[in-house]
């Protein structure tokens, strides 16, 4: 007879399907070891974790990570503690000091910080947060781009009440001003302006016989940030018990966690529960963000991680258009069980997470791919820093560019040690906005490359918007359809029960199906060979002809056809004073903005200082001084200053053209000298 018996959800497997018996708990590791917590701040800790992790209790020395804590959820324990205790809680205190009481003698022994809460302010247009203003300069390069939309698409089997989704459907629009915004182009920089309820309602399709294409038009349909209806919400009846449910969102108004918070309160005014008023709105929040002084340290740390990084120079199947295009397409690979759990396993011994395990063996691919051993790959991080903004729906995520150094030939082991590193100072600095850093590092704006990486590895976790979406009703998800992508390739990893889906994105003007489906082939093995040999040099670990996509791609003939950069800018010609009234007009507005005596006819913007913020600026006060819309995307298509008034001038006379003859007789009244 057996002296223990200890439950596990499920036995653990080798990469090769046998029993891990050395991952078999201890019998005395599952015996009940709890212990309380013993001072104010283990229990202050303990209660954080347990509402995070979604546990009744948590002991003293329970591990966050033991528990099913990971990268991101660390994020929300340090802005609870933060907001909790006054204290600057760093990231890198809890993947120390991963227990409640060591976390809690860590936090004992911090300073009390400076940080005030998010309050409501005066009514009245507001400035955007950081993140906003990228998303508002991306938009008015292109307003057709609908690659910043985020959906949510459900198929329900079940009764549903038409008339209570629509009332649930009001009720979140007015708990939530995210979703009813107006985006409008100040003279110096945009603004935001609160919207009262109403003008959004629940679209119904009835008797449909292609619910995927509806939903794909829905999902691929640009918003405009002006109009300030940024929630599309539909309901497609299939027959009397089945409909489709489709959320869309554009991405300045949400996240990935803010459609989690928006179906949660769909469910519960559904359920004709009454929403509480919000303490603030996303407005509040970022008039607060403004307020908050750039941490110089943190900047600096940016300065150094990032300066020189190096453009990942993708082989492609075709050369990269001069401007980008967001045409793109998904292909999605499954990893086993097995495979998920020799994950879990080398990442719990390596003191990292899944996370910083999974990056880690895209760089290798990567790396593999371009010949490059410098790489960068972009990743999104929530950053709610304040409890006050826990509950609201907005854009609170930050990008984080992580820099991943595979010099030396090193192993496994040893790449995601330095991955580790590289994530863990990376959350201690996530403060800065990324357009913030891109102006601090000058970083140049190119039409058909993103700046600093050119790829974005994402792990979503159990916040984002679940299948619990109406009582009664049976959910499941449906495909939205998106057919646009933000980047060259990237590469999303979900949860699916007890294995991993790894979803790749890719540009359809650069990548064929094909291309990237054997780069998803060369992934798994590639993470299958890495997972059984993390000690030997990476070298040497065999992915089964890894390198055979790199070698197809560089060899085909299309590559030539045009340069994958755009072209230097030429050099300066010497000073050229102004020579036109537009000419004058500009010059004005760039010495104003970039704080210069004077500029030349033939003076680039970029060349003299400007950047994506002040070519806002810039954009602004030319509408201002003209009259005359003058879109973003004229900045970086005519950067110097002849091309640029030339530009502009074109576009003074086309507005004239278009006036109607009374447009015109009401000018000139208003023109007209007043009579003494």
């Amino acid at each position: 007879m057996p002296t223990h018996l200890i439950p596990l959800e499920r036995i653990p497997l080798t990469v090769n399907g046998k029993v891990d018996r050395a991952a078999l708990p201890a019998p005395d590791a599952a015996g009940g070891g709890y212990v309380a917590p013993r001072t104010p701040t283990e229990d202050l800790v303990a209660q954080v974790w347990a509402g995070v992790l979604g546990l009744d209790r948590v002991g003293a020395d329970d591990d966050f990570f033991a528990l099913g804590g990971h990268s991101l959820l660390a994020v929300g324990v340090v802005a609870r503690l933060c907001a909790a205790t006054g204290r600057d809680v760093p990231v890198r205190a809890l993947f120390l000091q991963p227990t409640v009481a060591g976390l809690a003698a860590a936090v004992d022994r911090l300073r009390s910080g400076e940080d005030e809460p998010v309050t409501r302010r005066a009514a009245g247009p507001a400035p955007l947060s950081f993140g906003q203003q990228r998303l508002w300069f991306l938009h008015q390069l292109d307003p057709a781009d609908a690659s910043y939309n985020i959906s949510v698409a459900y198929r329900l089997r079940g009764p549903v009440s038409e008339p209570a989704l629509r009332g649930a459907v009001r009720a979140v629009v007015e708990r939530h001003g995210s979703l009813r915004t107006r985006y409008t182009a100040g003279e110096d920089e945009p603004m935001q302006e609160l919207l009262p309820p109403g003008g959004i309602e629940l679209t119904i399709v009835d008797a449909c016989t292609d619910a995927a294409r509806v939903v794909m038009e829905w999902t691929n349909t640009p918003f405009d940030l002006a109009e300030g209806r940024l929630l599309r919400a539909g309901l497609i009846r299939l027959g009397p018990d089945e409909h489709v449910l489709s959320l869309v969102v554009h991405h300045i108004a949400g996240d990935g966690r803010s459609m989690g918070i928006l179906v949660e309160d769909l469910r519960a005014a559904y359920e004709q529960q009454t929403l509480p008023e919000l303490p603030v709105q996303y407005a509040d929040f970022a008039a607060w963000q403004r307020t908050r002084v750039l941490d110089g340290d943190s900047l600096g740390y940016w300065r150094g991680q990032l300066t020189g990084v190096p453009v990942l120079d993708l082989p492609t199947d075709r050369p990269r258009p001069e401007l980008s295009g967001f045409a793109g397409d998904f292909l999605a690979h499954d990893l086993p069980e097995p495979v998920v759990d020799a994950v879990r396993r080398l990442a719990a011994d390596a003191r990292s997470t899944p996370f910083m395990l999974l990056l880690s063996a895209y760089q290798v691919l990567l790396a593999r791919l371009t010949g490059q051993d410098d790489v960068c790959v972009g990743t999104p991080v929530e950053h709610r820093p304040r409890v006050e903004v826990a509950g609201v729906a907005g854009y609170f995520v930050n990008t984080l560019a992580l820099r991943g150094d595979l010099s030396g030939d090193p192993t496994f082991r040893q790449l995601l040690a330095r991955t580790r590193d590289t994530a863990l100072a990376g959350y201690a600095h996530q403060d800065v906005p990324f357009d913030r850093l891109l102006a601090a590092l000058d970083v140049p704006r190119l039409l058909n490359r993103t700046p600093l990486f050119q790829t974005m590895f994402t792990m979503h976790t159990e916040d984002a918007a679940g299948t619990d979406v109406l009582p009664g009703v049976t959910a499941e998800f449906f495909d939205p359809g998106v057919r646009q992508a933000k980047f060259e390739l990237s590469l999303d990893v979900w949860r699916t029960g007890g294995g991993l889906r790894l979803v790749y994105g890719y540009r359809t003007d650069l990548f064929d199906r094909a291309t990237v489906d054997g780069l998803a082939g060369r992934f798994a093995a590639l993470l299958g060979a890495v997972l059984a040999a993390p000690d030997a040099p990476l070298s040497t670990v065999d992915a089964s002809g890894d390198g055979a996509d790199r070698a197809r791609l560089l060899a085909a003939p299309a590559r030539t056809d045009r340069p994958a950069v755009a072209d230097a800018p030429m050099a300066p010609r010497g000073y050229v004073p102004p020579r036109t009234a537009a000419e004058e007009l500009v010059a004005g507005v760039w010495c104003e903005v970039l704080g210069l005596d004077r500029v030349g006819a033939h003076d680039d913007f970029f060349a003299v200082g400007g950047h994506s913020l002040l070519a806002m600026k810039v954009a602004g006060r030319l509408r201002a001084a003209t009259g005359t819309e003058v879109p973003l995307r004229t900045m970086f298509s005519h950067p110097d200053l002849g091309g640029l008034a030339e530009a502009v001038e074109a576009l003074m006379i086309a507005d004239l053209a278009a006036l109607t003859d009374e447009d015109a007789e009401a000018l000139l009244v208003l023109d007209e000298e007043p009579t003494p």
